[in-house]
């Protein structure tokens, strides 16, 4: 009853949270029309081997950064550190509300804490040594790099749960298709572009 009432008012045709639903559930039908088998670890290698770069591990970066609100302190603190006036555990910086220091973080989870020219200079930095000014989003720090480590590609069981979900989620589109095309022909309209 309540379904011939939304006929009747249009909703199918007019209201535009019932239009998505409506397509949504349709879509649903038409996949689950073609079981889509679990694929094995040999199936789920070769996608991995064969779409590589959307599963990349990227570079990564650990550091410690003392911030200054200026330029010039921070380069008269590093000119300390090279007169041996200590080596930097010591010194201070200006208030700043991130740790100083900190995890191995990629360039875009870096961009997000200090900014994207900070996050493009720390990749550059030599490990190992004190340096700077580097500019951030706040100020100005002073960089130790811990360690650097190059962008990678996983082993499957590191990704194993997201390159299923992917290839799961190309099974579907790929059956949802086939079943629209099905769909088409049975209705005798042309084929999709």
């Amino acid at each position: 009853a309540l379904y011939r009432q939304a006929l009747d008012l249009g909703l199918d045709r007019e209201d535009v949270v019932v239009r998505r639903r409506l397509v949504e559930r349709m879509r649903r039908v038409l996949v689950s029309e073609t079981p889509i088998v679990k694929p094995g670890t040999a199936e789920l290698q070769a996608y991995l081997v064969d779409q590589g770069e959307r599963f990349a591990i990227p570079a990564r970066v650990r550091l410690e950064q003392i911030h200054f609100d200026e330029a010039e302190a921070a380069a008269q603190a590093l000119a300390q550190i090279h007169r041996g006036e200590g080596d930097g555990r010591a010194l201070r910086g200006d208030p700043l509300p991130l740790p100083r220091k900190l995890p191995s973080l990629s360039a875009r989870e870096l961009a997000g804490r200090l900014g994207p020219d900070f996050a493009a200079r720390a990749f550059a930095l030599e490990p190992g040594r004190w340096t700077g000014p580097v500019p951030t989003s706040y100020g100005h720090s002073l960089v130790w790099v811990h360690e650097r480590s190059p962008e990678r590609s996983p082993e499957l069981e590191e990704v194993r749960l997201r390159v299923l979900g992917e290839w799961r989620a190309e099974r579907e589109a790929e059956a949802l298709e086939a079943a629209l095309e099905r769909l088409r022909v049975r209705a005798g309209w042309p084929a999709a572009p």
